[in-house]
């Protein structure tokens, strides 16, 4: 990921970056899922990335018309807590 988002369509783009990361692990079998007595939701990496991808894929789509209204000040400062 680059800088700090400012905007809905920072944050998209930072989704699609990591769809598209995750893909190309999944393309090259590079994920497994850890030996954890706690992981009894996803022992199983390919339902695993189907899940994610299909999450991130989602957002991706539910974020497409999102706009960002200016900060007071009528600028983009960095989100902050």
């Amino acid at each position: 990921m680059s800088t700090q988002p400012v905007s809905a369509a920072d944050i998209r783009e930072n989704v699609k970056e990591s769809l598209q990361q995750l893909i190309r692990l999944q393309e090259q079998g590079r994920v497994v899922m850890t030996q954890d007595s706690y992981n009894t939701d996803w022992p199983d990496a390919t339902t695993a990335l189907d899940a994610a991808i299909g999450s991130l894929d989602h957002a991706l789509n539910a974020m497409t018309w999102m706009e960002t209204l200016p900060h007071l000040d009528g600028g983009y400062p960095p989100l902050s807590e």
